[in-house]
């Protein structure tokens, strides 16, 4: 039934693995302002959020000058793990 595929879909992929900038300062501070996107960025290329990723396992990736965050790093940065 095409409605319980849709269901599944949503509630098990609902959450991507991976948070580009905007989708992982808008989970941290709670909106996607240009000054909240600098101080994730900075924390991001000045290396402080690598301990947080190394501590979970993964790895915070940076293709063509984008990063992508790992959902655990945004979580552990909310105190949720």
């Amino acid at each position: 039934d095409r409605k319980e595929i849709h269901m599944f879909f949503t509630k098990t992929h609902a959450e991507p693995a991976l948070l580009n900038t905007s989708q992982a300062t808008q989970e941290i501070y709670g909106e996607d302002t240009r000054i909240l996107r600098q101080r994730l960025l900075r924390l991001l290329t000045d290396g402080s959020l690598d301990p947080i990723a190394q501590a979970h396992n993964v790895q915070i990736l940076k293709i063509n000058n984008r990063f992508h965050i790992p959902r655990v790093v945004v979580k552990a940065l909310r105190g949720e793990v």
